[in-house]
């Protein structure tokens, strides 16, 4: 079962049960705790409109339907500035989590022995260690780590593949730091293709854009 899966599943569960906490749940308050009161009891209770904060509420409701255009007019320029601020909220379905830890996902040439994987890690790691803000780093060569969260996706066992987890201080600071270790990579180790990436709140893949190629069988004569 993929993490996507899991976390589907994980969802309709937290939505069914807010379902029944809104529906079933009330219902069977209501049957079980409150019994049935006599009209006359009924009629003695007073309104639960009476109150001040429902005067005020339909006093301002009636003022806003009996000056209908401005109503209108103003409901429009909320909804067009609401449209316009949408374009400032960042498109992503799953956002990066506040969790203060990024990955460093290092790959070599294929066929490298994994002793100058190790080698080359470590010099990585001790690059980073050295950073302003860094609290800990943890290196594991040939996989991925145990599985510590939902959505993390640890890598198979490759002789050519390395990864560096990094916590921070705070979380705010990733970004430059990623951007210095990309640049650091590039510049000493060329021949690495290395990539930074966060936690997220749901399944992520190892890239922004990826491409899945299946082959389909065709009967040959």
């Amino acid at each position: 079962m993929s993490t996507a899966n899991r976390c589907s599943r994980a969802l309709i569960s937290l939505m069914l049960s807010w379902f029944s906490a809104l529906t079933i749940t009330p219902v069977l308050i209501k049957w079980w705790l409150f019994k049935k009161n006599s009209a006359a009891t009924l009629a003695a209770e007073a309104s639960p409109y009476d109150g001040g904060f429902y005067r005020i509420y339909q006093r301002t409701l009636n003022a806003l339907l009996q000056q209908k255009t401005l109503t209108l007019s103003v409901m429009a320029v909320l909804l067009a500035l609401a449209i316009w601020g949408f374009g400032g909220v960042r498109q992503n379905f799953f956002p990066s989590s506040n969790t203060p830890i990024f990955f460093v996902d290092l790959w070599l040439p294929y066929g490298t022995d994994i002793k100058a994987t190790e080698q080359m890690a470590s010099d990585i790691e001790k690059s980073i260690t050295g950073q302003q803000g860094v609290v800990s780093t943890v290196t594991t060569v040939g996989q991925g780590s145990m599985r510590f969260i939902l959505t993390y996706n640890g890598q198979r066992q490759y002789s050519n593949y390395a990864q560096i987890m990094v916590r921070m201080d705070d979380q705010r600071n990733i970004a430059a730091l990623s951007r210095r270790v990309d640049d650091y990579i590039a510049r000493q180790y060329p021949q690495v293709n290395a990539s930074t990436k966060r936690v997220m709140f749901g399944p992520s893949g190892g890239s922004a854009i990826e491409v899945r190629i299946a082959l389909i069988p065709t009967a040959c004569d």
